[in-house]
């Protein structure tokens, strides 16, 4: 794990603003910051798994739940949800409809599919779940829970990414080791890319956008016209990245 303080160091020791005396002058440390943030932006909207967490939930009474608040684990408590793993026993729950889960947990009788054991002790399992479309924070189970049972279940979300500011710089950066580097490519990107009348800066900018998103099978073409006005008529001569 690396804090916020080594991130944004590594990145102006390749920017060569570490001079004694002179560091963080060109690039201050609230822009790398701030590029880190963005770096964990994009990476989360193109491969949300990066940042995916899997944890024990309690169930609420019901058949609507919602993603946990603030833990130690995840501060920020920004979640999405994505899946019901299974059960406490080891079952296993399935993706299911949303409306018809919605209809079976508000009919008449939606708590007498509960099954009970020989001493009358409810026998609680969810069967299948479905993700609020307009709502990724909220997910329905079946069968509802019953007041007086708490369960739990094994169940994935996807964390939004934390954003950093300059009183975070001890903060660990809790992400896979291998995203660091895609992030510094993609820091790199956007420190570069200010020197707009340098055709060297221009070329560094280019070369590390292309790495970041080289990484995911993506073309960084059109990312760099839309950023150059070469996009939507528009033309911007001698762009580097728009003739890649």
């Amino acid at each position: 794990m690396k804090t916020v303080q080594q991130v944004i160091y590594a990145a102006s020791v390749q920017l060569a603003d570490q001079r004694p005396r002179q560091e963080y002058t060109r690039w201050s440390m609230a822009m790398l910051v701030q590029y880190l943030n963005d770096a964990m932006a994009e990476i989360s909207s193109i491969r949300p798994e990066a940042f995916a967490l899997r944890q024990w939930v309690t169930l609420v009474p019901g058949y609507i739940q919602t993603v946990p608040g603030p833990t130690t684990a995840v501060p920020q408590g920004t979640m999405s949800f994505v899946k019901i793993e299974q059960n406490a026993d080891g079952t296993m729950a399935y993706e299911g409809d949303t409306e018809l889960l919605k209809a079976a947990g508000t009919a008449p009788l939606a708590l007498s599919r509960i099954r009970y054991d020989a001493s009358g002790n409810v026998i609680f399992n969810v069967r299948s779940y479905s993700i609020d479309s307009t709502d990724p924070k909220t997910y329905y189970v079946d069968p509802p829970v019953p007041i007086g049972v708490n369960p739990s279940v094994l169940a994935s979300f996807v964390c939004n990414p934390w954003v950093y500011t300059v009183q975070n710089l001890n903060e660990v950066v809790d992400v896979a080791p291998g995203i660091f580097n895609l992030a510094q490519d993609y820091m790199l990107g956007r420190a570069y890319e200010i020197d707009s009348e340098s055709a060297e800066s221009k070329s560094n900018s280019v070369k590390h956008f292309q790495q970041f998103y080289q990484f995911f099978g993506l073309n960084y073409k059109q990312t760099s016209a839309y950023r150059s006005a070469n996009y939507g008529g528009n033309t911007a001569a001698g762009n580097a990245a728009v003739a890649s």
